[in-house]
C-alpha cells in the first residue's frame, strides 16, 4: 500500500479459519524497500497482541541517515522487506 509520502507493506499471514494474525509485521518502508518502522501482530483478530514499533531507525534518523549514505556509497545493501511493484 502506498500513499504520497509513505509506502506500507506486511509480511505473514492472516488465518481466517482460527481468526488469527499468524506473525504478522508491518513495514513502513524507504524508496529502496528496506524498513525503516516495523510493528509484529499475533493473536486473534477480537484481541490481538501488538508489539511496540521498533523505532530504532526513526530515533536514530540523521545518525543512520548518514551511515545510510557511507554504507550505500561504499556497496552495502540493507535487507529488503518489500521488492514490489508499488511506487514509492
Amino acid at each position: 500500500m502506498a500513499t504520497r509520502e509513505n509506502r506500507l507493506a506486511m509480511q505473514g499471514a492472516l488465518d481466517f479459519v482460527n481468526d488469527d494474525f499468524d506473525n504478522v509485521i508491518v513495514a513502513l518502508l524507504d524508496s529502496a524497500g528496506c524498513a525503516r518502522v516495523e510493528q509484529r501482530i499475533v493473536g486473534p483478530f477480537r484481541s490481538p497482541h501488538i508489539e511496540k514499533a521498533n523505532v530504532l531507525v526513526s530515533v536514530t534518523g540523521p545518525i543512520s541517515s548518514l551511515v545510510g549514505k557511507a554504507k550505500k556509497l561504499l556497496g552495502g545493501k540493507c535487507k529488503v522487506f518489500y521488492e514490489g511493484s508499488v511506487p514509492p
